[in-house]
């Protein structure tokens, strides 16, 4: 008797400790697969880049994906403003647009990372925008021509390599960072800033013809040298560089 009951203590004591070393077992596995998940998540979109993409502001660009055309909004940053119904042409607002344009025209793809939330209040997606294999965002943050802003859970992916970009810049004193006071929490703060973009700056007018009826676009040498003149110009667009109406100069030279 008093065997089976040693007996019938070792068969528990033996089935206690399989089942605790499964439970152990299971809940490392489980770590394990949710943040081999977490990395599957983050799924690239590759664009091809042509006519199709167009650079609306330095932090907004339109693109043809899945059949449509969709507004792109770049997660956690914030560039100045090109124009703004009440705030109009902020400083360093077209010299950031420009860089974007021409650092898509300089590449072969787009890669979209599309946030966990993927659209903004406008309708807009969300995403990390990649020129190749180069970050957009960062290049914009690590020149001073964006801050970082907007930050949202659960869109919060590369925003401390974001942060890093902009303290980079703003020690050094360079772009938006180079006007005392003109970044702020809340926004950009253009009577903090004088210095304003390249588009407003004399020095870079010199080079607009006295006709504005005598240029077209075999004068220019590449798609950007006219699409930087036609910014310049204006929306009226005198010299009909845009004939398709879609705010791309010259889509020839392409």
């Amino acid at each position: 008797m008093k065997y089976k009951r040693n007996r019938l203590g070792f068969i528990l004591l033996l089935v206690l400790s399989v089942l605790t070393g499964c439970s152990s077992g299971t809940s490392t596995s489980y770590v394990e697969k949710s943040l081999d998940l977490s990395e599957e998540e983050v799924i690239r979109h590759e664009i091809k880049i042509d006519k199709t993409v167009q650079v609306v502001d330095g932090d907004t660009i339109k693109v043809f994906f899945n059949g449509k055309e969709e507004s792109i909004r770049l997660l956690l940053v914030d560039t100045p403003e090109t124009s703004h119904p009440k705030l109009g042409e902020q400083p360093f607002g077209q010299d950031a647009k420009d860089f974007v344009r021409e650092m898509i025209a300089a590449g072969s793809n787009l890669n979209i990372e599309i946030g966990k939330e993927e659209r903004d209040k406008y309708n807009r997606l969300l995403a990390h925008v990649y020129v190749d294999d180069t970050s957009i965002q960062r290049e914009l943050l690590e020149n001073g021509l964006a801050r970082v802003a907007y930050i949202y859970p659960p869109n919060t992916r590369n925003l401390e390599k974001y942060q890093r970009a902009e303290q980079k810049a703003e020690e050094a004193e360079i772009g938006i960072w180079g006007c005392e006071g003109y970044v702020q929490e809340n926004g950009f703060h253009s009577e903090s800033c004088d210095v304003g973009s390249a588009s407003e700056d004399p020095s870079q007018k010199e080079d607009l013809p006295s006709e504005l009826s005598d240029k077209d676009c075999s004068d220019f040498a590449t798609q950007a040298e006219a699409q930087s003149f036609y910014d310049r110009i204006g929306p009226k667009d005198p010299h009909r560089l845009d004939s398709d109406g879609d705010g791309m100069a010259c889509d020839s030279l392409r």
